[in-house]
């Protein structure tokens, strides 16, 4: 074995940390700025190497982490679809149900959505259903888009997504399309 395939760790302290300022670090290799209470990692061409993360960063995580729950913030990005099979079984939607969800349904079943009973709250949720089998849905606590009736849905093979925009109490509910 030879020592140059071998992680390197090196701890600088705060006299050495000039030093680390002079010399490009090889690539993989791994700094702890003892002073800074940060880890530097090299890259073979910046100097110094790239700064990747400090205690506080590790200390106060709610910064790093997006909360699956609660306040979130302003997001951008994207999320990961969620799959999940109900088959005559009720499916409670609410401000905490995944953003992006696909249902396998079939049979018999009901989608409650739960009203949040703190009126600030909103959340937007897109739906994604699809029949495995000949299947009937039951909507209960919402309101659909522009005063319209709930849509029928259960030929086994087809689709329909729906969005649910929960707003000062109330899911307001919005065929997308069926296919």
């Amino acid at each position: 074995m030879d020592d140059a395939n071998n992680l390197k760790l090196c701890r600088i302290t705060p006299e050495r940390r000039l030093d680390l300022k002079t010399f490009v670090p090889s690539k993989g290799s791994i700094y702890f700025l003892e002073s800074q209470k940060t880890i530097m990692v090299g890259d073979g061409e910046t100097y110094g190497g790239i700064r990747m993360v400090t205690f506080s960063d590790l200390y106060n995580r709610e910064n790093l982490l997006v909360k699956k729950s609660a306040n979130r913030g302003n997001l951008a990005g994207y999320s990961l679809r969620t799959l999940k099979e109900i088959s005559g079984t009720t499916e409670n939607i609410d401000i905490n149900y995944p953003d992006d969800a696909t249902l396998h349904v079939s049979g018999n079943c009901v989608l409650n959505f739960v009203l949040p009973t703190d009126l600030s709250q909103c959340a937007t949720k897109v739906i994604h259903l699809y029949a495995t089998a000949t299947a009937t849905l039951t909507y209960q606590n919402c309101t659909w888009g522009d005063n319209l009736s709930a849509p029928t849905f259960g030929t086994a093979g087809k689709s329909m997504i729906l969005t649910v925009r929960f707003s000062e109490g109330s899911a307001l509910v919005s065929q997308y399309m069926t296919f």
